[in-house]
């Protein structure tokens, strides 16, 4: 598995665990923070930079309807999403319900 489906199945399986139903553009914007957070030299947009910067303002002003939504799900991956931990010690599996 590369480094990629891992961010994927991080920010899908955190999603699972968080009980928050989320489109494929908001888990690709989850990655995004993540890879950000992990690497400051990873590219991204200036909605993710300010994110990660902690930057309300630009995050509501650079956000589009969907991720404004979901701000909450995106600092909660930001703080409490990591692929080291996200798949050893917090895995849900396919048909269990995150209690």
């Amino acid at each position: 598995m590369d480094n990629t489906e891992i961010y994927y199945d991080s920010a899908r399986n955190f999603l699972k665990r968080y009980r928050i139903d989320a489109s494929n553009h908001i888990v690709d914007v989850i990655v995004s923070v993540m890879r950000k957070r992990d690497d400051k030299n990873w590219m991204c947009g200036s909605f993710v930079e300010a994110v990660v910067g902690n930057n309300l303002e630009r995050a509501v002003l650079g956000a589009d309807n969907d991720c404004v939504n979901h701000l909450k799900t995106f600092v909660l991956a930001l703080r409490n999403c990591y692929i080291q931990s996200e798949l050893t010690f917090y895995k849900v599996e396919e048909n269990e319900v995150p209690v």
